[in-house]
């Protein structure tokens, strides 16, 4: 039995050259579907909602600075009041918020990507049911790490006014991480850098995303 897919949104030419969209049904749940196209036409299928992870995605995908393509889906995920979602050009996919009814619900409008980076939207119900509005705020993303004997070097991208804290750990499975020298203050939408001693050993570091002074 063959099934047509609905297409929900316009197309997003992502980084990478290629297209990436949405259906609102169509897939063996009927619950949509994230798809790739080449610019010759080959489509590939990257997502399938389930209900749980998400539920009719709606609208345009967008691409922010960390190179992540975010979307959302107006019904489904952890309460079934929809989700936004995260997705790799190489079809990585987390439902990275859940709306709860509390927080919002049915995020029907489309999303916009900020001058600061950030990715702001809306969504119905929420306190006194009068909707909501929500600023998601994209994770640093680590462009280069470098090594001179016992000191490292690390550059992320960075968000207007983001107060970044480098941190360190000798077990993954450990917590909590420690902080590695003082908080930085992040630059305009560009590269910051900061440089740390090595622990002894083997180590791991981590840059975090302390808050955002507006």
């Amino acid at each position: 039995m063959l099934k047509l897919m609905a297409v929900c949104g316009s197309l997003l030419l992502a980084s990478d050259g290629n297209f990436y969209g949405t259906t609102r049904s169509g897939t063996n749940d009927d619950y949509g579907s994230i798809f790739r196209m080449t610019p010759g036409g080959a489509l590939t299928t990257l997502v399938r909602f389930n209900g749980r992870n998400g539920q009719y995605p709606h609208g345009n995908l967008l691409q922010a600075r960390d190179g992540f393509i975010y979307g959302r889906t107006i019904a489904g995920g952890l309460s079934d009041h929809g989700t936004v979602f995260r997705l790799t050009t190489n079809g990585a996919f987390a439902a990275i918020f859940h709306f709860d009814g509390i927080n919002g619900a049915g995020p029907w409008a489309p999303p916009v990507l900020g001058l600061d980076g950030d990715i702001y939207g809306t969504a119905s119900d929420g306190p006194g049911n009068g909707g909501v509005a929500f600023r998601l705020v994209p994770p640093p993303r680590i462009t280069k790490l470098t090594q001179s004997n016992e000191v490292v070097a690390v550059t992320w991208y960075s968000f207007t006014n983001g107060v970044y804290q480098l941190k360190l750990s000798t077990d993954l499975n450990a917590t909590p991480w420690v902080p590695v020298g003082t908080q930085i203050l992040g630059k305009a939408d560009a590269p910051t850098q900061v440089t740390a001693n090595l622990a002894k050993g083997q180590s791991f570091h981590r840059m975090a995303l302390l808050s955002w002074l507006r």
